[in-house]
């Protein structure tokens, strides 16, 4: 069912991402035209950094992020009349933790898969990883939140004697593999969201996704031929890692090395302070910084990438020996950076082959951005995608 639905109505919707530095949002009519067709229209779009502090202290990182939210949320207030028809928003690492399971079931004499069957085998999953993911936000907060919410909770592929099936329910066989996909989120962060979006726009048919899901969605919808895949998305702080083999979410992992390290390498080697360091690094990648000051960009560079580098391919190992790395590669990242960690990916050719056996083939997710609307990566895929 699509979330603009309503033909030859506007709706207006207010859709919001919750990164691991920033917070943005931008309230955007859909406007129903004929044969399916549509315009959009931005009312307000408006953006704040989640203060950096260190991310053990998770509480403090928290209240960052719910502040940078409230002022988002005020901001794009102000420049809006009516009422909002729907409210999509979409959240990274660290405010959820995911989980990726393969869920096998093998008689010698053939069963029948039937949707009973098969939600009973996952929501027997679901409960395992729900205490896997109490024992984590009770170690993140200290115990102060043992509740927690589902983001998403998705079956991602299905093989049936060794197949992948579309259609599995009703088939008679000897073996299932079921690829479920489940985000879990603390109720604290949940119902703090939605209490700040409240507080300024009112009550309005909700929906949460995770950043997964929401990339995943789109690429197939992108690129529904590509069956074996590695989604790389960049944020601030944190760089989230998927594997998609036939088509089906296999594995995932992040790591919290993002955008931010490269400005902080150059505070260091600069003494700026974070505002005038990240201009200067925006200068020097686009090769438009004096000599001096392009000597100490590139140090800081080199040195961000190095680190980043090392990380990606610790995080590509935890990944399951039983599942090749796919060479493609979709990366996403701000227009600033993503070519610095394309070259990055390119140039570490050793470790490539120790990890697939073909050369990666990074491709630049910016290209699928609506840069018409002016709103970024993660609101352009959400109102890309806008389907449940």
């Amino acid at each position: 069912m699509s979330l603009f639905s309503h033909a030859g109505k506007s709706q207006k919707n207010l859709l919001i991402h919750i990164g691991s530095g920033s917070v943005s949002g931008a309230i955007v009519t859909r406007r129903q035209k004929e044969k399916r067709e549509h315009e959009d229209t931005v009312i307000a779009r408006a953006g704040a950094s989640v203060k950096q502090t260190d991310k053990e202290e998770f509480k403090r990182y928290f209240l960052s992020m719910v502040k940078a939210l409230n002022d988002v949320m005020e901001e794009m207030s102000e420049k809006n009349e009516g009422a909002i028809d729907r409210i999509l928003v979409t959240i990274n690492a660290p405010w959820f933790v995911a989980d990726t399971r393969t869920i096998s079931k093998k008689e010698d004499a053939e069963f029948v898969v039937t949707e009973k069957l098969v939600r009973e085998l996952i929501q027997k999953e679901i409960a395992v990883f729900s205490k896997e993911a109490l024992t984590h936000f009770k170690q993140k907060q200290k115990g102060d939140d043992t509740k927690y919410q589902v983001l998403d909770n998705a079956i991602t592929g299905i093989k049936l004697n060794g197949y992948t099936i579309t259609s599995p329910y009703g088939k008679e066989v000897h073996t299932m593999e079921i690829y479920a996909f489940t985000t879990l989120m603390p109720q604290s962060v949940g119902d703090a969201i939605k209490d700040t979006i409240m507080r300024f726009f009112g009550p309005a048919p909700t929906e949460m996704y995770s950043c997964i899901s929401i990339f995943l969605a789109g690429m197939k919808k992108i690129k529904p031929e590509e069956k074996d895949f590695v989604i790389a998305d960049i944020g601030e702080e944190v760089t989230d890692i998927t594997i998609i083999r036939d088509a089906a979410l296999r594995e995932h992992h992040y790591f919290s090395i993002g955008t931010n390290l490269f400005i902080s390498s150059l505070m260091k080697k600069s003494g700026h302070e974070k505002e005038q360091a990240s201009s200067l690094l925006s200068l020097g990648i686009q090769k438009n910084a004096n000599s001096k000051t392009e000597a100490q960009i590139a140090d800081a560079i080199a040195d961000a990438r190095g680190a980043w580098t090392k990380e990606y391919t610790n995080t590509l190992a935890l990944f399951s020996n039983e599942i090749a790395i796919p060479s493609s590669i979709f990366l996403f990242a701000n227009d600033v950076h993503e070519r610095t960690f394309k070259e990055a990916l390119e140039s570490e050719e050793f470790t490539q082959y120790l990890l697939t056996d073909r050369k990666f083939n990074v491709i630049l997710g910016s290209q699928w951005r609506n840069t018409a609307l002016d709103i970024d990566r993660y609101l352009s895929m959400l109102l890309f995608v806008h389907v449940k």
